[in-house]
């Protein structure tokens, strides 16, 4: 990771006091030709740089330790970032799936709701139905009824009509001849067994007729019993349909949270293991570094004991 090169040393002729003032070693001098950290040709005094040949550069290849350490914490800084994004983010998830769970509760007990109420619109329906059975049966019987009324008023009707017949012909006989004395005794009780006939037929002819209107009133009133025992089916066969409909669409609802609150549910735990991914892969970057560090300070150590 961090390369060290071997490179000669770049001494400033004019900037070295060691090599312009002191006696022992001068430019061109055997001493320093002899010596065994100079070795070479010496370089000309009036050069700006003077390349010594065999050297082992020391410098560092990090500026200070200062810069080494402000360079591993930047490489570890993306890494140490992580966490918090993680916990903010598993946090936020939390908080998602207990929405998500209060909105499946009240779902839930609204379609118990309509569920009851379904209940009820079935039991209804189910009335409604025998209402509408017993009311057909009523109108059958009111109908079988109003027949058999309606030909004993035809008959009294008729009879009626016979009565006044013979009495109009008795009247005339009577006033056309006159009869003996036992004749008209006779004739007498003659005309009134028909007038008392007549009277037993008007009166089964005015309870005909008020049994008609009796039963015309019954008739009405089952008519408007069925209609309505009709309509509150139909009422219930709509609502039992919108009821239906909506349990539907809500069962879908609650399949489509469900699956979603699964994902999301799921969603920390996939979080959890990206973040242990993530402290893995750190914890290896980090000691990559330490362990190049180490050896950057080792070799610097040397380097400086050999200088």
């Amino acid at each position: 990771m961090f390369g060290f090169s071997i490179r000669t040393r770049q001494n400033n002729a004019s900037a070295s006091p060691r090599t312009t003032d002191s006696p022992r070693v001068t430019a061109g001098s055997p001493a320093s030709a002899g010596s065994p950290r100079h070795m070479g040709t010496p370089g000309t005094k009036g050069s700006p740089k003077q390349v010594e040949v065999g050297e082992i550069d020391t410098s560092a290849p990090f500026q200070s330790v200062k810069a080494a350490v402000s360079l591993f914490r930047e490489a570890g800084a993306s890494p140490m970032s992580q966490p918090a994004t993680i916990k903010k983010s598993a946090k936020t998830l939390e908080e998602r799936v207990l929405v998500k769970e209060t909105q499946l509760h009240l779902i839930m007990k609204e379609l118990d709701g309509l569920k009851e109420q379904l209940r009820n619109t079935e039991a209804t329906k189910l009335q409604a139905l025998r209402d509408l059975e017993k009311a057909k049966r009523t109108l059958h019987d009111l109908t079988s009824k109003l027949e058999t009324v309606c030909e004993a008023k035809q008959a009294a009707i008729e009879s009626t009509e016979a009565a006044k017949v013979k009495a109009k012909e008795l009247e005339m006989q009577k006033s056309s001849k006159p009869a003996a004395i036992s004749g008209d005794d006779a004739w007498k009780l003659h005309v009134d067994s028909e007038r008392e006939q007549y009277k037993a037929s008007a009166g089964e002819l005015n309870y005909a007729k008020q049994e008609l209107a009796n039963l015309r009133q019954d008739f009405d009133a089952v008519l408007e019993a069925k209609l309505s025992a009709f309509q509150e089916a139909a009422d219930a066969h709509h609502l039992t349909a919108v009821n239906r409909e909506r349990a539907n669409e809500f069962s879908k609802e609650v399949s489509a949270l469900r699956e979603t609150l699964a994902q999301v549910k799921l969603a920390p735990l996939q979080a959890q293991e990206e973040n242990a991914k993530l402290n893995a892969e750190k914890e290896s970057h980090l000691h990559s570094l330490k362990m190049a560090k180490e050896e950057a300070d080792r070799k610097l150590s040397i380097l400086r004991e050999e200088a």
